[in-house]
């Protein structure tokens, strides 16, 4: 149940779903989304479990996007696309930039890497690309 905002209307969250779940995996790593505390009797976040959750995918979301930029930049089969991909980099490493000062302000963790569900883009990208290298050899 969820309470926000001063608001009394409560939301049942079904907890096996898996955009709800207190933990996300990073590179094969379990990292539950906390706060951060110093330990020295500052105030933790303020933010709630899903908040801490979308910020973490949100930052992924956004790992994904620079790199996916980083590959049309690199491997764009015309100017424009490789154009697109620089854009998209740029835009994207901006835009977590931004996130990366709100969640500091939040006082909430971000991960340093990709999570797995994002991090499986490129994998299937990286394999697709070399079964097309071997067929056109």
């Amino acid at each position: 149940m969820l309470l926000a905002c001063n608001n009394t209307t409560t939301h049942t969250v079904n907890t096996n779903d898996s955009l709800t779940k207190d933990s996300v995996q990073v590179a094969g790593k379990d990292h539950t989304a906390h706060p951060l505390d110093s330990g020295a009797g500052v105030s933790t976040s303020v933010v709630d479990t899903a908040g801490r959750l979308f910020l973490n995918r949100a930052a992924s979301a956004g790992m994904l996007a620079v790199a996916l930029g980083e590959l049309s930049a690199k491997n764009g089969s015309s100017a424009s696309v490789k154009r697109f991909g620089e854009m998209m980099v740029k835009d994207q490493a901006d835009a977590g930039s931004h996130l990366k000062t709100v969640a500091d302000q939040l006082r909430v963790a971000l991960p340093d890497s990709m999570l797995t569900q994002h991090a499986h883009y490129i994998t299937e990208l990286d394999k697709k690309r070399v079964r097309h290298l071997i067929k056109h050899t």
